[in-house]
């Protein structure tokens, strides 16, 4: 299904080391199921991931939050 979809997209995303596009991913998921735990471990690791980086900017990560 559509989430099953979006979690394999932000993993392979993750992998590649593409944060922004991961988190994307894993938030579109967790939409269409919010009580994935798995899910919601990965969405958390990314956004941690992204917050380390220091040539992120804080609008970019603000964008992907909302």
């Amino acid at each position: 299904d559509k989430k099953d979809i979006l979690y394999d997209r932000g993993n392979i995303a993750y992998l590649q080391k593409d944060y922004q596009k991961a988190l994307k991913d894993y938030k579109e998921a967790l939409l269409l199921n919010p009580n994935d735990d798995d899910l919601q471990a990965n969405y958390e690791l990314t956004l941690r991931k992204l917050q380390k980086q220091p040539n992120l900017s804080l609008s970019a990560l603000r964008c992907s939050q909302s």
